[in-house]
């Protein structure tokens, strides 16, 4: 066994920090953050962001493009950090095509266990997200929330395309094996938003049902297989804001708009672990200052997904 596999399987065991340990290190992160200039709130009316870790949309989604097929090298896509926001900057390793890599997505997430949530449980999620343009909040910011996994106000098209947790995974487990079909089905769930492409539908659509929890293995290993055939596809191996690995997902090179979404996992589990927003136009400077700008290649916005759990009450954090 080699030095770097023995560290890995070391780094697995290791016990997750809690709060009080990780309180000084985010305090010199938002220190770091107040310490720099306040950006501009950019003008993206499309762009959502939630616990669901929705997609761009219109505005901030990628042009598609030819299905890639050369593996990612070092000298690939440069992501740098907006200064503003103390974030963990990517680097570049070889993977298979993005096909080949959403094929062994899916037979990964097959072998997972099937959490069977029953009506009554709420959904627990911790996260943390820096926003270069949230003069307001600089640095790490923590949320947690609780989710009603049977929410009837939420299904049966009453919340438009947002759907409960329930709905979300009945519908996973009625997907059927051909992936053009699941993608067919996954776009009648997410209805087309306006100006996108088929490839941007798809992949705004499959990338949702990635990130649902509770998730049936069966279901989330269709979606995978639907994603491989999506043209335009990219992957990337980055370090999320928790500095953790991550295998980011996108579209293409060019967005409509200010920004282009990543769409992050868990490299081993291929669980949903956050998304980040890289610009991809230079923002030259505005009414913040000659400082309140950053140049293309930056990562604007990022969310890292600490962690989710079904719990049997709204408050119960699962510890």
């Amino acid at each position: 066994m080699d030095e770097m596999t023995k560290v890995r399987e070391l780094r697995s065991q290791a016990p997750r920090p809690d709060a009080i340990r990780l309180a000084a290190g985010r305090r010199q992160l938002t220190e770091a953050a107040e310490g720099g200039v306040r950006a501009r709130r950019l003008n993206t009316p499309h762009l959502r962001l939630g616990w669901r870790l929705a997609a761009v949309g219109a505005a901030a989604t990628v042009t598609a493009a030819a299905v890639l097929s050369a593996q990612l090298v070092d000298g690939g896509e440069g992501v740098r950090t907006a200064p503003v926001a103390a974030m963990s900057q990517s680097y570049a390793v070889a993977l298979g095509s993005p096909a080949e890599t959403l094929r062994d997505a899916a037979a990964t997430a097959e072998r997972a266990k099937d959490p069977r949530p029953h009506d009554g449980q709420w959904v627990f999620t911790e996260t943390s997200r820096v926003n270069a343009t949230d003069g307001e909040r600089p640095g790490l910011v923590d949320h947690s929330s609780w989710s009603r996994y049977d929410n009837p106000s939420m299904e049966g098209g009453k919340a438009g395309d947002d759907h409960s947790p329930r709905e979300i995974y009945r519908f996973l487990n009625s997907l059927p094996e051909d992936p053009a079909k699941v993608r067919a089905k996954a776009r009648a769930f997410y209805p087309k938003a306006d100006g996108e492409t088929r490839a941007q539908h798809d992949f705004r659509a499959l990338t949702l049902l990635t990130d649902a929890y509770p998730a049936p293995p069966k279901g989330r290993a269709a979606v995978f297989r639907a994603m491989a055939g999506i043209p335009g596809l990219k992957a990337d191996s980055v370090k999320d804001i928790l500095g953790r690995d991550a295998i980011a997902l996108s579209l293409g090179d060019k967005a409509q708009g200010d920004l282009r979404g990543q769409y992050l996992y868990n490299p081993r589990t291929w669980v949903s672990s956050g998304s980040r927003h890289i610009a991809v136009t230079d923002n030259p400077g505005g009414e913040g200052g000659p400082e309140d700008h950053w140049k293309a290649g930056d990562v604007i916005i990022s969310e890292a997904q600490e962690s989710r759990v079904l719990v049997d009450d709204k408050g119960d954090t699962g510890r």
